[in-house]
């Protein structure tokens, strides 16, 4: 099922397969959009907060659902913002073992040098549905994202959603995008190496600043820094005009150019030499 984004597909997931007063689960920190359109449907949303290591068991995914009768589980897998996520095998673990529809938001599985996506699992399972899109190609602006599931659950968003919900040109695009196996795969390559030697040149800076920051193993186009002094790096880095993404308690950073990879580590490590 096609839809404008994945975002409108979370929210017609949420506005048609729950009733008003019933409950999604979530985790916190993940996508914000997760806790927003509850909201909008009148249902409950509970999240499961993650620890110092931004991780969630499969057995807590089971307990949180089957405590609070949970009628749907949603989580992005790998995990934005933190840059972490579980297994196929974990995966299908909660799929199995939980009384709800299980959707799984792969928007960033393709940056995963071990992809552990679960796409090709949908027709084996009653209660799975995997989100992905095109966002992640360099091509936010056309708003053009996936639901894939059995045919049960497919009919079901066919009839909930607009039937003019994508546009012909997205359409187009999109079509043309997605039968370019060979320049996405070199684009993620590009992608994946940028984010190895920021990750490693940010294990370096560590290294000659022990215990200044927590970093995270990526699986994703982006490193998750977590440290005290979070506000006042980020108000450094805007000085020096770097522009990352700010939470309360981390900082995400997305792998770019060897220049713009250069700048920020260039700044942020000038930082920590300022805080001594």
């Amino acid at each position: 099922t096609a839809g404008n984004g994945s975002d409108e597909l979370i929210n017609i997931l949420i506005s048609n397969f729950l009733m008003k007063g019933e409950t999604v689960v979530t985790t916190a920190p993940d996508f914000s959009m997760y806790a927003f359109y509850p909201k909008l449907a009148e249902t409950n949303c509970v999240e499961i907060c993650k620890g110092n290591e931004f991780t969630v068991t499969p057995e807590q995914f089971t307990q949180t659902v089957q405590e609070t009768h949970a009628r749907m589980l949603l989580f992005s897998n790998p995990c934005n913002p933190t840059s972490l996520g579980l297994t196929k095998q974990q995966v299908l673990q909660v799929v199995q073992n939980v009384d709800a529809l299980v959707v799984v938001d792969e928007a960033y599985m393709d940056f995963w040098e071990e992809p552990q996506s679960v796409l090709g699992e949908e027709d084996k399972y009653e209660n799975l549905i995997i989100l992905k899109t095109c966002s992640k190609m360099g091509l936010a602006a056309i708003r053009l994202g996936f639901a894939v599931a059995n045919a049960s659950l497919t009919g079901i968003l066919h009839a909930a959603k607009s039937p003019y919900n994508v546009n012909s040109l997205t359409q187009c695009i999109g079509t043309i995008a997605l039968q370019e196996h060979d320049t996405l795969k070199a684009n993620i390559q590009k992608i994946q190496k940028s984010r190895a030697s920021l990750q490693k040149e940010t294990e370096n800076i560590l290294n000659r600043h022990p215990h200044a920051f927590q970093l995270y193993k990526s699986c994703t186009n982006f490193v998750t820094l977590r440290f005290p002094q979070v506000e006042a790096c980020y108000r450094y880095l805007m000085e020096h005009q770097i522009s990352v993404r700010k939470f309360p308690a981390f900082l995400r950073v997305t792998a770019g150019s060897k220049t713009e990879n250069h700048a920020f580590l260039s700044a942020f490590e000038s930082f920590f030499e300022e805080e001594k």
